[in-house]
């Protein structure tokens, strides 16, 4: 059998720690969460999807605006959260096959470390900077197709790795 896995807001946890969250949480933080497991079968991820479930339509009853858009914010951004640190799994994992490191930065460590008055690599969702992939967090979180950039600039590196040369023709067919 496979080992279970527990996923709260993107980062993995233990059994323990999920079962402590489902157990002591209240309603808005469950309402809040993305929480996944894979190959659990003691339980716990039916009695999180009731909580859920119940505190998502108890905060729905109550009206109030506020808290129904503070919610739903803050559960795209969880689920943000975990899509990205999915998706960036593979990258990370074999970027080192091409002599190239992985290395997540805001949008400001970006400005600081890389932009100059000609370039403005902060502006854009990853790029290479000599032997390294550089990711923009901040909108490779937010962006459409951000969440492929890990694997777009890991491409890259292939590509560049392999000593092909490619003309911009075939980029452009």
């Amino acid at each position: 059998a496979k080992q279970p896995t527990y996923r709260l807001n993107g980062e993995t946890v233990t059994y323990e720690q999920m079962k402590n969250f489902v157990d002591t949480a209240d309603d808005i933080d469950i309402a809040k969460a993305d929480i996944q497991m894979q190959n659990d079968f003691t339980g716990i991820g039916k009695k999180a999807k009731e909580k859920q479930d119940a505190a998502e339509a108890m905060i729905e009853l109550s009206g109030d605006e506020a808290t129904i858009e503070e919610v739903e914010i803050q559960k795209e951004a969880n689920v943000a959260e975990r899509q990205y640190q999915d998706n960036m799994a593979f990258a990370k994992k074999h970027s080192g096959l091409y002599g190239l490191k992985f290395t997540e930065l805001t949008e400001e460590e970006i400005q600081q470390k890389y932009d100059t008055k000609k370039e403005k690599f902060s502006n854009s969702l990853g790029f290479i900077q000599d032997d390294e992939i550089v990711i923009n967090k901040n909108r490779a979180k937010t962006k459409v197709y951000g969440d492929n950039v890990g694997n777009h600039e890991l491409l890259h590196g292939i590509i560049k790795a392999s000593g092909a040369q490619i003309e911009q023709s075939t980029i452009d067919n």
